[in-house]
């Protein structure tokens, strides 16, 4: 999903444009402490499915929104070699500080998910 656009939006319309992204609920129970993102604000899960598609459920439409922007945008294959940093439309500035950090959270997460699963180094 081409997420570009993102760059150029500021406070509500960023905040809008994020809430409004498309979310497919996962197919099975992804709500167990394995898969909770400890250190975001809201009560949200990630994982990994068997096709290697990450899934994701949180309570707050901003972090589902969030989520489904960074599952859009992360592979299974370069997930390791990333950083969060790399993609420059998740800012603290966009999203404050405290969200930044839950994001940080979630994509550490898939990074773990990822090693493990695939028993891939990193």
């Amino acid at each position: 999903m081409d997420l570009s656009f993102l760059k150029e939006l500021e406070g509500e319309d960023y905040y809008n444009s994020i809430i409004e992204l498309p979310y497919e609920k996962p197919t099975y129970n992804i709500k167990t402490p394995v898969n909770k993102i400890y250190g975001c604000g809201s009560d949200a899960w990630v994982d990994v499915d068997d096709s290697g598609k990450v899934v994701f459920e949180s309570t707050s439409i901003f972090v589902t929104g969030l989520l489904s922007a960074l599952s859009s945008q992360v592979s299974i294959d370069t997930v390791l070699e990333t950083r969060l940093e790399d993609y420059d439309i998740f800012t603290p500035e966009k999203i404050s500080m405290r969200r930044y950090r839950g994001l940080r959270s979630a994509f550490e997460k898939i990074q773990n998910i990822v090693k493990h699963k695939y028993n891939t180094r990193g």
